[in-house]
């Protein structure tokens, strides 16, 4: 084999490489609970949770999420063992173990910012057992000084207790195991605190030490008073932390005992209320019982209270409470069971919409009481037959749940809800749908399709071989696998749809997280039907990246909830929701594809062989101005917060903001131009250390994960994302040499041809046709004498011959052409979308809100996206725009469908089209990738600009005229 064809075999190499990434498993064996037979059968128990009916499997994983911050139990011990608890063996394993489960870190402190504020939370603990170790006997003086001194320093960290964890130094091998545990605990990635620890803790607050969970009762109580009085509550940051930790904490308290504070929100709800005569008869007892001062309150059982509770929930639009007892107390109304006015419509709600009944009183209420409430006796003393045993399986084979016991209590409590409610209570299918749908995860596994897809599709796109070659079979063979891929993708998106249009009834863009989902499905199919019309690959491969790009987003970011929720009552049109906002949506996807379109655009701008090389000093230049004007930026902005690693609001640090973000602009464009330069000089090593690099940022991210970072770290920024960076940065450097080897490739092969007639074309010079793009070349000959007609059109028959440069020029020309016209294509359908989804929201806002235009935020940010993208695209149909102004356009334009898909939402939060989104969403981070991912903008077009030189223009001469000779003043009269 020729060394070019050896030079040819990298993708081979590339995908081999990608392939063979390090995946690292701990050592130690792995216990695994919550996998037995019987908790599957549990998991199809209805409760109903959050509003909606759901099956138990949903509401646990829900819940852990909640507490733990994932849908699953990781736990490692400090001997290095590691146990795995599904969501709905630790909910069950809770309330039946619960010592076991107090020691163990199961709430979560904060997924990024954990460390200062667990040392904190830990301290005290941590010195008194330094103090009692200090006043051992046997303790040598240096060693009760280290102690002693430890013991006084504010926070002690695991550094700090590594200096005394030798048995030389503490013999008492009690006290040397608690200094242990404790270093364990405040060991990197620690970022979960056990529930006895945290319910032990005491801060330090203004001065005083305060017991943690007093202090989340007074900030708790401040937030309750607040929402009273209907006014924003005002926290500092820390303590808005403390709030967040302890409703994790008490939501953990809940599930381990049996809700014992009786919290409406966390309570179990198993069986639906009962609308029948004898349920409306013992309201109507209940509520005669506290006006005639038989029942000051209502009953230990609490069955009396959820009663009462559920009539005032009911009477929340049609009057007061007090007033309502009044009105019976008076005569002018009678009490329920007894109106015929109140009644029917009381039933309706009943049987419709109110909630359930907790487990915790079908447990423990009276018997007699749940009868008189319109239970039915026998299946009550099932289900707590079936529930006691279900218990005893459960204590006995921890996270091993026997389907039998399992069974038995499902199908009791599916007795006793069917005759409470038969209209309401779900079917065991509706129920194993969604179980099933949790347990196969088709948004899960997308990611991992189109992820394949879209490196087949590189690699296919880098080969340049013969026709016949081997290489070009692999190619084809990458092609077709990458079809395969990408397929299974689009219908594992296809499948998940399926099932949540069919669990939740609604079509899928209810919320941000199905938005997002939507975006990558609606790409995908666009990419799919340009590609199947002119198959150029390069449609499916943009599609391939947006897609993986949106599923990636939507399964990692803690902002994207994939929660089935109960939908905003303005939001229950189906109709509307398909013809208006599943066209936006997919607008922002046919936009997606265009933006996608114009970054592979971009990658070969940037690695285009031009008329002549680029100096990386001047490519380097934007780079070297950004880098003073960014530390500028950051510096303004931590003078004028007053800390380090800490950034103002917008209204006072606007200028070190904008400072900062020009210069991070200016720096990562003459980055990328060098990194184009490279590529295109230098494919084969750029891919490799691109291939290295993003192997290192890959592997370094998945062990920094879960580590906690150095001291000097800034706690608010991620241990990991220098290394994810890393890894981007390397598979898209991978990427810009597998683009840029092509138009080289063609420039070496014609300079070492012998039947080219043009030769290496001096710059200085001007091209015949006068276009700096095309490079023709010619030498300057003296002007021929004036040519015939028939001369004029035999000539312009013939094609002016190439240079080397000019047909490397031509081979980018000829892949970015078809590139721009798709991109084109998906511009004009994203137009046409977003149009039509604009005016059919306003007739959607005229029938829900009398009016069809309010500029409402998120109005304002449609029709602003349709006037940004109608600007390329009449540019481009008149002329006026190049084919690198229309890929740069497809970049920068997106930013208006960003600001109003999120922006709106998570931004600005106000306007009628925020349906309860709040601020948040990690600006930062958004702005921070779309100014990276828009300086590659500035970057290619620096070095276009760098590699082309302006044509020389040669001054016309002009022609002489004979003039006739002047004569004298009165000459010739």
């Amino acid at each position: 084999m020729r060394r070019l064809d050896l030079l040819r075999a990298w993708p081979a190499l590339l995908l081999a490489g990608l392939i063979l990434v390090p995946c690292q498993t701990k050592a130690g064996g792995t216990e695994r609970f919550g996998e037995a037979p019987g908790y599957q059968s549990l998991g199809g128990l209805a409760v109903l949770d959050g509003g909606r009916i759901k099956p138990l499997d949903t509401s646990a994983r829900l819940h852990l999420k909640e507490i733990y911050g994932r849908d699953q139990l990781k736990l490692e011990s400090a001997a290095g063992s590691t146990e795995t608890w599904t969501a709905l063996a630790a909910l069950v394993d809770w309330p039946l173990h619960p010592t076991a489960w107090d020691e163990r870190e199961v709430v979560l402190i904060d997924m990024f910012d954990y460390r200062g504020f667990k040392q904190l939370l830990l301290a005290e603990s941590v010195k008194e057992t330094l103090r009692k170790a200090a006043q051992r006997e046997g303790v040598s003086t240096e060693t009760k000084s280290k102690l002693e001194t430890l013991a006084q320093q504010d926070v002690v960290a695991e550094k700090d207790l590594a200096q005394v964890l030798d048995p030389k130094q503490i013999t008492n091998p009690d006290d040397l195991a608690a200094l242990k545990l404790w270093s364990y605990k405040l060991a990197e990635g620690r970022k979960w605190i056990a529930p006895a620890d945290l319910e032990a803790a005491v801060v330090d607050v203004d001065g005083k030490s305060i017991a943690f969970l007093d202090w989340f009762g007074e900030l708790s109580r401040r937030n309750q008073a607040a929402r009273r009085s209907r006014t924003e509550p005002k926290f500092s940051p820390r303590e808005r932390r403390v709030i967040e930790l302890g409703e994790r904490l008490v939501r953990y308290q809940a599930f381990r005992d049996h809700n014992e504070q009786s919290i409406p929100e966390l309570d179990l709800a198993l069986v639906p209320r009962p609308s029948s005569d004898t349920y409306l008869a013992y309201t109507g007892q209940v509520v005669q019982d506290l006006l005639s001062g038989h029942a000051a309150e209502p009953d230990s059982s609490g069955l009396e209270a959820d009663v009462f509770n559920t009539l005032a929930m009911y009477l929340t639009d049609i009057k007061s409470v007090n007033r309502y007892m009044s009105d019976i107390r008076d005569g002018k109304q009678k009490p329920p069971g007894q109106d015929p006015d109140f009644d029917p419509g009381f039933r309706k709600w009943l049987r419709q919409t109110s909630g359930w009944v907790p487990l915790r009183l079908i447990k423990t209420a009276p018997i007699e009481d749940l009868e008189k409430a319109g239970f039915d006796r026998s299946l009550v003393e099932s289900f707590r037959t079936a529930q006691s045993r279900f218990e005893e399986a459960a204590t006995r084979s921890p996270g091993q749940l026997d389907r039998e016991s399992a069974q038995a209590l499902v199908a009791a409590a599916r007795a006793l809800g069917e005759s409470s409610n038969p209209e309401l209570y779900p079917t065991s299918e509706a129920m194993a749908r969604e179980t099933e749908f949790n347990r196969i995860a088709p948004f899960s596994w997308a990611p991992v399709a189109y992820g394949i897809a879209l490196i087949l599709f590189l690699l296919s796109l880098g080969i340049d071989a013969p026709p016949k070659s081997l290489l070009a079979g692999l190619g084809k063979a990458f092609y077709g696998l990458g079809w395969v891929s990408f397929l299974s993708g689009v219908g594992l998106e296809v499948v998940g749809f399926k099932y949540r249009i069919e669990i939740s009834g609604w079509a899928p863009v209810t919320n941000m997280y199905e938005t997002v989902i939507w975006v990558a499905l609606g790409a995908a199919l666009l990419g799919l039907v340009l590609e199947a019309i002119n198959r150029r690959k390069y449609a499916i491969t943009a599609a391939s990246g947006v897609a993986l790009l949106a599923t990636v987003l939507a399964a990692n970011v803690p902002l994207l909830d994939a929660n089935i929720g109960q939908l905003q009552p303005v939001l229950r049109d189906n109709y509307w929701l398909t013809v208006h906002v599943l066209t936006i949506v997919s607008s922002y996807a046919a936009f997606a594809l265009a933006m996608g379109l114009g970054l592979l655009g971009l990658g070969y701008y940037l690695s285009a062989t031009y008329r002549r090389d680029v100096d990386f000093r001047r490519a380097i230049l934007p780079t070297l101005i950004g880098i003073p004007v960014l530390a500028l930026g950051i510096g303004l902005s931590f003078a004028e917060s007053g800390a380090m690693w800490q950034w103002p609001s917008l209204d006072r640090g606007w200028p070190g903001y904008l400072a900062a973000m020009i210069g991070l602009f200016m720096t990562t464009g003459g980055l990328a131009a060098v990194f184009g330069e490279l590529a295109n000089r230098a494919s084969i090593p750029t891919i490799v250390v691109g291939l290295v690099a993003a192997a290192a940022g890959g592997t370094a991210s998945y062990f920094f994960y879960d580590r906690m970072p150095p001291s000097w770290w800034p706690q608010e920024a991620p241990y990991w994302f220098p290394t994810a960076f890393l890894g981007i940065c390397g598979l898209g450097l991978a990427v810009l040499g597998l683009i840029g080897r092509g138009s080289r490739h063609v420039l070496a092969r014609n300079l070492d041809s012998d039947d080219k007639v043009g030769t290496w074309h001096d710059e200085r010079e001007p091209s015949m046709s006068g276009s700096p793009s095309l490079g023709m070349a010619s030498k300057r000959k003296p002007t021929p004498a004036r040519p015939s007609v028939s001369e004029i059109l035999a000539k312009a028959a013939q094609p002016t011959p190439l240079d080397a440069r000019g047909e490397a020029i031509q081979y980018t020309v000829a892949r970015v052409k078809p590139l721009s016209n798709f991109l084109y294509r998906a511009m004009q359908v994203g137009v046409l979308l977003v149009a039509a989804g604009t005016i059919l929201g306003g007739v959607w806002a005229d029938v829900s809100w009398g009016r069809f235009w309010g500029w409402d935020p998120k109005e304002v940010w449609a029709l602003i996206t349709l006037l940004i993208y109608l600007v390329p695209l009449h540019g481009r149909f008149a002329g006026w725009v190049s084919t690198f102004g229309l890929v740069a356009a497809s970049v920068f334009c997106f930013g208006s469908v960003l600001m109003a898909w999120y922006g709106v939402n998570f931004v600005l939060g106000v306007g009628l089209h925020s349906y309860g989104f709040t601020e948040g969403g990690g600006q930062g981070v958004v702005i921070l990738t779309t100014l990276v991912v828009m300086s590659l903008v500035l970057g290619a077009g620096w070095r276009r600009r760098l590699g082309t030189p302006k044509p020389v223009v040669q001054p016309a001469v002009a022609p002489q005229i004979k003039r006739p000779t002047e004569q004298p003043v009165g000459a010739g009269r």
